[in-house]
C-alpha cells in the first residue's frame, strides 16, 4: 500500500437535491481535489512548502513510512520526522488516458507511478516533466512539489 495514500484527501464532490426528479445526484467540481491538513500531516505539508519531502522514522526499529501517525505501523512504537532525499526508482505505473474527475480532464493522458524510496516506503504520485511512453520500469525520480495557490503543496514525480 502506498504510504502517501494513507494521507486524507478531500475529493470534492457536491450534492445536490434535483426537485423536479426528487432524486440525489452527484456533481463533480471542475476543482482538482487538494490534500486535507491534519494534526498528523501538518509537519509533512510545512516542510512541502519548502519543497522538502519528510518521511516518518520509528525511534525503535529504524524503519521509515509516512502514515500521518505518531506511531510505527511496524512496531507501534513513536515515530519522528525526518528528512528524505526524495530519491526512488519507478517500481510500477499506469498512464491514465480518461479521467471520471473534471479536474483531471485538462491533464490527460497522464502517468501515476509507484516509486520506492530509497529509504525503503513507496509512494504513488503523478509523474510530470516526461511525456507517458517515456516512462519505464526502474527510471530514477525525485520528488518536486506542485504549489497552486489552491490548498496544500502536492507532491509529483519527476525524472531525473
Amino acid at each position: 500500500m502506498a504510504a502517501y495514500s494513507n494521507i486524507t484527501q478531500v475529493w470534492s464532490l457536491e450534492r445536490t437535491l434535483d426537485k423536479n426528479e426528487n432524486k440525489q445526484t452527484m456533481t463533480l467540481q471542475n476543482a482538482r481535489p487538494t490534500p486535507i491538513r491534519t494534526e498528523g500531516t501538518s509537519t509533512f505539508f510545512d516542510a512541502a512548502k519548502n519543497g522538502e519531502l519528510l518521511l516518518q522514522h520509528c525511534q525503535e526499529c529504524h524503519q521509515f513510512n509516512l502514515t500521518g501517525h505518531r506511531f510505527c505501523p511496524y512496531c507501534f512504537s513513536m515515530t519522528e520526522w525526518c528528512p528524505s532525499e526524495g530519491l526512488g526508482r519507478i517500481s510500477s505505473f499506469s498512464i491514465v488516458s480518461e479521467s471520471s474527475h473534471a479536474g483531471f480532464k485538462d491533464l490527460v493522458p497522464y502517468t501515476i507511478a509507484e516509486v520506492t524510496l530509497n529509504e525503503g516506503p513507496s509512494l504513488n504520485l503523478r509523474v510530470v516533466g516526461v511525456k507517458p511512453e517515456n516512462i519505464f520500469i526502474g527510471q530514477q525520480v525525485k520528488v518536486d512539489f506542485l504549489d497552486d495557490d489552491v490548498g496544500e503543496p502536492t507532491p509529483v514525480w519527476r525524472s531525473i
